[in-house]
């Protein structure tokens, strides 16, 4: 989601239809490869999907969602 950018109004969530807005190195590499993929999809006809998940978790999951986890666990 970080392509789409930091923040949104309360009232407003994020939509496919936002125009990207990387802030930080990371989000922009992010919004590189889609951009590239996007070329390839252009160039091949291979049907390109874009899926810019809000979180994803599992074994080893880090940062806010660890933090998350553990507070609940208490």
């Amino acid at each position: 989601m970080k392509v789409n950018g930091e923040w949104t109004d309360p009232d407003r969530p994020f939509t496919s239809g936002d125009r990207a807005a990387p802030e930080d190195a990371y989000a922009q590499s992010k919004y590189g490869a889609e951009y590239g993929l996007l070329e390839i999809s252009a160039q091949t006809g291979m049907e390109a999907v874009i899926l810019r998940s809000l979180l994803v978790y599992g074994p080893g999951v880090g940062a806010n969602f660890l933090r998350l986890m553990q507070a609940v666990d208490t």
